[in-house]
């Protein structure tokens, strides 16, 4: 089947959201602005933090529930139109309690895309009858945000030498932009079972949809699932990365050449993510990638000298393969009518074990060691697909 769906002008704009709300220029300077020129320590930054993921978490479900209720476009807006002050804002404000009120209400604003996005990409394929694209999509439109998160990163280091306030005004100025793109999304209609639901009391709601999570063992599965493989992901790709890399003796000023690399590879992993999936099938896929990113966690403090990069790079690539599979085996367990809230419910999910394990493991880190932190990773991530994935069925194409 050709890809049509992808030259669709509805696709582009998309794209075009999913890319300028991934845009981040303040990443590589967010915590030396916080430190530099707000003056806060590294403490005070991991309350400001710690706001953000419980607001984040809170927002999720009755963010998707607004999605599902109102239109995923529109939860698009407002999501992109809330980050968009707050960003602003960020570059203006130093006193400690409006930060932490910009972050939770940046963090609410992120909480209106996740799963509205996903949600409506599905939907608009399933409508148009290419829903077994969806796949392919929705690793299309991972890599467009990795990279624009890797061209971010270095435009925003540039940009800060003029202001370390500027990434965070120009961010929120193509959030804006990105909701007034969100506004001309032709959302597709849902069937009859939407329409009846509309009236539906939002308390029965709430708890018919919670029950959908609970009750369907396969997407309960996957859910968690995803939630805890994307904890030893964020922590090898991102938190540990600069700790780490010191340990080993590399100098401050290449630190940003292997985040460029990073992300590098998990641009091609999402690109080749759909191909493995045809030709090994879902499952088969998440449980062989898992494996192997767990002997890349296992061997990267055992390598000498600075190789251990290499196994970095390596879970970089193999978690991006992964992650578009899993989202695709979350969509083809729930329905349209509530898809927005079930995929907030995972991102509900994930952000509380990371909130809850992050930590955790960074402390264990300091206690013990790296090595004995990732034989301890490397053995729950090996044991994951026996757990939830054992019964699942293969759906290899090829």
């Amino acid at each position: 089947m050709k890809n049509h769906a992808l030259l669709d002008s509805n696709m582009l704009m998309i794209f075009i959201y999913s890319f300028f709300t991934k845009f981040h220029l303040w990443l590589p300077i967010y915590v030396l602005y916080l430190q530099q020129v707000r003056g806060l320590s590294l403490a005070t930054i991991g309350i400001v933090e710690g706001f953000g993921w419980v607001a984040a978490a809170l927002a999720e479900v009755p963010a998707g529930i607004v999605a599902d209720r109102f239109g995923r476009t529109r939860s698009l807006v407002m999501g992109a139109l809330l980050m968009a002050p707050a960003m602003i804002l960020y570059a203006y404000t130093g006193w400690f309690p409006i930060l932490c009120l910009l972050q939770i209400v940046w963090s609410v604003g992120g909480s209106f895309i996740s799963g509205a996005d996903q949600a409506l990409l599905y939907d608009y394929l399933h409508v148009k009858g290419k829903e077994n694209l969806f796949s392919k999509v929705v690793s299309y439109q991972l890599a467009m945000m990795r990279i624009a998160t890797a061209f971010a990163g270095i435009i925003g280091g540039w940009l800060a030498t003029y202001s370390l306030g500027l990434p965070f005004i120009i961010c929120g100025i193509l959030s804006f932009v990105a909701g007034c793109v969100a506004s001309f999304i032709k959302e597709p209609k849902q069937s009859g079972v939407r329409t009846n639901k509309e009236h539906e009391p939002l308390i029965h709601f709430v708890f018919s949809t919670s029950r959908k999570v609970w009750k369907s063992k396969s997407l309960r599965n996957v859910l968690l699932y995803s939630a805890i493989l994307a904890v030893p992901a964020f922590c090898f790709t991102f938190l540990f990365v600069s700790p780490f890399l010191h340990e080993k003796g590399m100098t401050i000023e290449w630190l940003g050449i292997v985040f460029i690399f990073i992300q590098s590879t998990s641009i091609l992993g999402s690109i080749v993510s759909y191909h493995m999936e045809k030709r090994l099938g879902e499952t088969a896929t998440v449980i062989l990638f898992t494996v192997i990113m767990a002997l890349s966690i296992f061997m990267l403090p055992l390598l000498p000298e600075l190789s251990g990069i290499i196994c970095m790079i390596l879970i970089s690539f193999f978690y991006s393969i992964i992650e578009p599979v899993l989202i695709n085996m979350t969509n083809q367990r729930i329905s349209g009518n509530s898809r927005s809230t079930l995929l907030s419910y995972s991102s509900m999910i994930k952000t509380i074990i990371l909130a809850v394990l992050v930590p955790f493991f960074g402390k264990l880190a300091e206690d013990v060691g790296y090595p004995i932190l990732c034989i301890l990773i490397s053995v729950v991530l090996i044991v994951l697909p026996l757990v939830f994935l054992r019964k699942e069925k293969d759906t290899a194409t090829l």
